[in-house]
């Protein structure tokens, strides 16, 4: 796993940000002051900060875009000190800040930015990422393209264009895009509410519910303030009363992924 660290502390930003703070208007009294950034696979890139220790500290946002400084999507991860972002562009860097914001709703300037260019690796040059042989157990350090693991007829990297595990004989279909259950459309719920969805389901025989993934969007500006990918079968998840924001409309939709590590399409969006 490889780790970028975040450039030298700039001390007179950091004096600017603590002068700033002393004003009479309230703010988050620490600044976060480095992030820490690793790689997990393609796509994806995995975000860890120092932890505020404010009584009254509530959660944290992040701010992330493709231009230094200009940050084109945001997500709030709630109290936590660690965050995977997902759905990178290959071939884009991508520019990384933090906020933390109190039970009042007061939010902190930016943390210091870190940057993150995304790539597929591709150690053996065959066309299929190294996360995804590892993850089916192939060679990174082999051409193995042209093999056939399953002796099904296809070859390995077919089966990865086709989105299909290469050791299982047969096409390995996707799991039935959930269904939403509640809340209903445009229902009202209280701060602290519960999403469900109705029960898993997929066409091939054995395959079982390994994955899901959560998304909440607010919808007047379509800000993403809520992204999880849970590795469990669960099928209702209950929200924190420092996700979501009293008289505010939400669209939310969710993904399931099977035991093979394929993924459903996404639901139909829900509102509430």
């Amino acid at each position: 796993m490889r780790e970028t660290k975040i450039k030298t502390i700039d001390f007179r930003q950091l004096h600017s940000a603590i002068n700033k703070m002393l004003t009479p208007c309230p703010a988050i009294l620490l600044i976060l002051l480095y992030l820490l950034c690793s790689h997990l696979q393609a796509g994806e890139v995995r975000l860890e900060w120092n932890k505020n220790t404010e009584s009254d500290l509530a959660g944290y946002r992040i701010y992330y875009g493709p231009a230094s400084g200009s940050y084109e999507f945001s997500v709030d991860v709630g109290n936590s000190a660690s965050s995977i972002i997902s759905e990178l562009e290959t071939g884009t860097t991508y520019y990384f800040a933090i906020t933390a914001y109190d039970t009042n709703g007061n939010e902190s300037e930016y943390s210091a930015e870190i940057s993150y260019a995304v790539h597929m690796e591709d150690t053996d040059q065959d066309g299929m990422p190294d996360a995804w042989e590892r993850r089916f157990g192939l060679d990174p350090y082999v051409d193995d393209a042209a093999g056939d693991a399953d002796e099904d007829g296809v070859s390995n990297i077919d089966e990865y264009h086709a989105g299909t595990d290469p050791t299982l004989a047969g096409s390995n279909r996707a799991p039935r895009p959930p269904i939403l259950y509640r809340p209903l459309n445009d229902e009202q719920v209280d701060t602290v509410t519960v999403l469900q969805t109705e029960p898993f389901y997929d066409p091939d025989i054995g395959d079982v519910h390994a994955g899901s993934r959560w998304q909440i969007y607010r919808v007047k500006d379509n800000v993403c303030v809520f992204d999880r990918y849970m590795t469990s079968s669960l099928t209702s998840l209950t929200l924190s009363k420092f996700i979501l924001d009293a008289d505010t409309e939400y669209s939310w939709k969710i993904q399931f992924v099977d035991n093979h590590g394929s993924a459903s399409e996404w639901s139909e969006p829900g509102t509430f």
